[in-house]
């Protein structure tokens, strides 16, 4: 079993910002600018990065997941879903042939 590293996922959305001078070489480009816009401010939507030492622990264990990532996926997830679900309700549009408006699924 690959040792656990210190922090697998880091979170990233308006009230927390996790990752935020971790360095490009940990979060990757797109994890570490996510979390850089996040932190000054930038309307991006919440989420989680995972880290780039999980993607290397991946193919050290013969591409199968760290025993612990999962726990720090949920717990992730469950953090996105309060946020998401206090967030105000958003109205999308879709376009195909003719401009229509259709109001997002409850």
């Amino acid at each position: 079993m690959a040792k656990k590293t210190a922090k697998m996922t880091y979170y990233f959305g308006k009230t927390k910002t996790e990752g935020r001078g971790v360095g490009k070489e940990i979060l990757g480009g797109k994890g570490l600018n996510l979390a850089e816009m996040t932190g000054i401010g930038l309307p991006v939507p919440p989420g989680f990065t995972i880290t780039t030492e999980v993607c290397d622990q991946y193919y050290k264990l013969g591409e199968n997941l760290p025993e612990s990532l999962m726990g720090d996926v949920a717990k992730n997830i469950r953090t996105l879903e309060r946020r998401v679900l206090a967030m105000p309700k958003i109205r999308c549009w879709f376009r195909y042939g003719p401009v229509q408006r259709f109001p997002c699924p409850e």
